[in-house]
């Protein structure tokens, strides 16, 4: 069966990115957690996103900051090197995956803290931010599409 494979340019990444709608076990690089279901995969260079990260809004207003939150397709340098934690959770930042951020008061959420309803206290990213840091820091991805898993080193 032969599929139409549509195309979009987020500006988040360099490449074009192709919108997979097969379903397909993947670590979302933007948010890094698991998910299945539609996604947007850059055949170029393996970045590979969830649909739900791709459609994030660019600024959120979260219920426990009095400021607006802007999205930052990676932590900063200059935040990065006091190794910040979640406002939200209280879990660790990665520097490679998306944050909503206020500069001025120095407020970090990841995407997915940011935008739940969910409260605070039950918020966990512990045991999904301990694999995506074995993933990336291992340089070792496992995917599954299809029932077939691709190993990408």
């Amino acid at each position: 069966m032969d599929m139409i494979h549509h195309t979009i340019k987020h500006e988040s990444h360099d490449h074009q990115l192709i919108h997979v709608q097969r379903p397909a076990l993947f670590f979302c690089l933007a948010c890094g957690t698991e998910h299945r279901g539609a996604s947007y995969l850059c055949t170029t260079c393996g970045f590979w996103v969830n649909q739900i990260c791709a459609s994030l809004p660019r600024t959120v207003k979260y219920r426990k900051h009095h400021h607006q939150l802007a999205l930052s397709y990676s932590l900063p340098d200059e935040y990065y090197q006091f190794r910040p934690d979640c406002d939200v959770c209280s879990g660790k930042l990665r520097r490679m995956h998306w944050v909503y951020l206020c500069v001025g008061c120095r407020y970090f959420a990841h995407v997915n803290c940011a935008t739940s309803k969910a409260e605070p206290s039950r918020l966990t990213h512990s045991s999904c931010l301990a694999m995506s840091s074995y993933l990336f820091d291992c340089f070792f991805f496992r995917l599954c599409l299809d029932g077939e898993l691709l190993y990408w080193t």
